[in-house]
């Protein structure tokens, strides 16, 4: 007895020299998965390109199950609550902006066939995803939406999306489609856009467009990536949706041009859901 009272204090000795409770026993996929996901969802994991690939099935697992909408479910009820309390009568040019993909339009029965984010999508492919408009609603953000125009609060939609005729189309048809068939502004992102390429200075700017030029006040600002939300203006309050899938950073879009056309003109049935 005495002998093993003497090897826990020797082990708890060790563990405080150490400075944690838990050293010594291995972390398993699991747990560094939900550890790593926080930092990207805090933004402290950046500029990374693929999903680690210990994590497929985690990643996988989250965004079919029911965690993902739960999270997700927090996040609109969050922004509803803040919306109900804003004093919009005089105000009538109260706007909330929305992101289009993994915000408003779901992604998932794409990465379901093409992975979920453990190796580089195939841009052209994808593209011609968009344009054939199979994308679901993220329900919790349709729910917010609707609560949003019942509060009389304009909808403006802010995508990556390059403005081909075709995926312009494609875009409002699919947002149509799925619920969302009342705004003020669908805007893409133009070929002849002045910006550095930068997601963040594009998004930004375009905001302060809406602004300066519109005389819109924007009041609340939803995406799933954290270039949604940077640059001034950001709006009022800014929400972010959860998404361990992918991660759009302030990267240059001239060779997503490029393939954008021969997508957008490609045969959509050449891919089915």
């Amino acid at each position: 007895m005495a002998n093993r009272l003497l090897l826990l204090l020797s082990l708890f000795s060790a563990v405080a020299a150490a400075g944690g409770d838990d050293v010594g026993i291995p972390v398993g996929d699991g747990d560094y998965c939900d550890s790593w996901r926080l930092g990207v969802e805090a933004h402290n994991v950046r500029g990374w390109t693929t999903v680690p690939r210990k994590c497929d099935n985690y990643v996988e697992n989250y965004m079919r199950g029911h965690h993902y909408r739960r999270d997700s479910a927090v996040a609109a009820d969050e922004a509803i609550s803040f919306a109900q309390t804003l004093q919009l009568a005089a105000d009538a040019n109260a706007t909330w902006v929305f992101d289009v993909d993994d915000t408003a339009l779901s992604h998932v029965k794409f990465y379901k066939k093409h992975g979920f984010g453990y190796h580089r999508t195939d841009e052209p492919l994808f593209l011609e995803w968009l344009v054939a408009g199979k994308a679901s609603a993220l329900p919790n953000t349709l729910r917010l939406y609707k609560k949003l125009l019942l509060l009389g609060i304009k909808i403006v939609f802010l995508s990556d999306r390059p403005d081909t005729p075709e995926l312009r189309n494609a875009t409002a048809t699919n947002l149509i489609k799925e619920g969302f068939d009342c705004w003020d502004e669908l805007i893409l992102r133009s070929e002849n856009s002045t910006t550095t390429g930068s997601v963040v200075e594009y998004k930004s700017g375009e905001r302060s467009k809406l602004e300066e030029e519109k005389g819109m006040v924007i009041v609340g600002n939803i995406g799933d990536q954290w270039s949604d939300l940077l640059g001034s203006p950001e709006g009022q309050r800014t929400f972010k949706l959860p998404n361990p899938a992918y991660y759009i950073d302030n990267y240059m879009h001239a060779g997503v041009r490029s393939v954008a056309t021969t997508a957008a003109t490609a045969t959509s049935s050449s891919y089915s859901s």
